[in-house]
């Protein structure tokens, strides 16, 4: 006998296979995509976590320079209202003497 629908049958066998075989390969692309969005995850959420660190150790510098400064600023301004009252004296003292001196020669 005859078969009439064996080139039917062949085909759509054949059909399957090349289905299969695309599927196939769209899950091995697949899998290797997802493979290397996985270590590129890894990667970035390491460097995310060596910045996180940096910008960490980057605040506490930033805060000890300012208090740092600060104080530095509170010191030289002491400084400056002592030198400031140190000539404010020796002005004064200056004008007694001169006093003293000009009551001295009348």
């Amino acid at each position: 006998g005859i078969d009439l629908y064996a080139d039917l049958t062949d085909e759509r066998v054949d059909e399957g296979r090349e289905s299969f075989e695309e599927l196939k390969q769209a899950t091995h692309d697949a899998q290797t995509r997802a493979r290397d969005t996985a270590a590129e995850n890894e990667r970035l959420l390491a460097e995310n976590n060596k910045l996180s660190n940096q910008v960490l150790s980057l605040k506490r510098n930033i805060s000890c320079l300012y208090k740092t400064a600060k104080l530095e600023i509170d010191r030289k301004n002491a400084e400056i209202k002592e030198l400031r009252e140190e000539l404010e004296n020796a002005q004064k003292e200056a004008r007694r003497e001169q006093t003293g001196s000009s009551n001295e020669l009348n």
